[in-house]
Formats: C-alpha cells, sequence, structure tokens
C-alpha cells in the first residue's frame, strides 16, 4: 500500500502515543493505589495516637483537678491550726 502524505508512518507514531499513554495511566492508578493503602494506614495511626491523647489529658485534667480542691483545702486547715 502506498503511503499517502505520510500516513503509515504517522499512524505508527499515533498508536505508540495510545500505548505509552496507557502504561502511564496503569502506572498512574498503580501509585493511586499505593498511597490510598497508605494514607489509610496513616490514618489508623492517627486514631491510636488521638485517643492516646485524650487518655493523657483525661488523666491531667483529674490530677490537675485533685491539686486544685485539695489546696483550698489545705489552706482551710492551716489556717485553723494557727
Amino acid at each position: 500500500m502506498p503511503d499517502i502524505d505520510g500516513w503509515n508512518q504517522w499512524s505508527k507514531y499515533v498508536l505508540k502515543a495510545i500505548e505509552d499513554s496507557q502504561a502511564e495511566i496503569r502506572h498512574t492508578r498503580q501509585e493511586i493505589v499505593a498511597l490510598r493503602t497508605e494514607i489509610h494506614d496513616l490514618r489508623g495511626e492517627m486514631r491510636t495516637e488521638v485517643a492516646l491523647l485524650k487518655q493523657r489529658a483525661g488523666l491531667w485534667g483529674a490530677i490537675a483537678g485533685v491539686i486544685g480542691a485539695a489546696i483550698p483545702i489545705i489552706v482551710a486547715l492551716v489556717m485553723r491550726l494557727l
């Protein structure tokens, strides 16, 4: 078949470009899946850390509450003794 306006050569270039694009799309999809997995894992770690921080905050709040309540009681007792 004769080459009309270089179409045979151009069609090979177009097919190669399509194949390259498809390969890039497959690679991008794989990267997206890997990133989604990483995000999922990090999200689980963050939930664990937030739960731990909440527990610590509750403990420190209880300690502060006890100290805050104990100081006036101690002051009142010392004032009675004097």
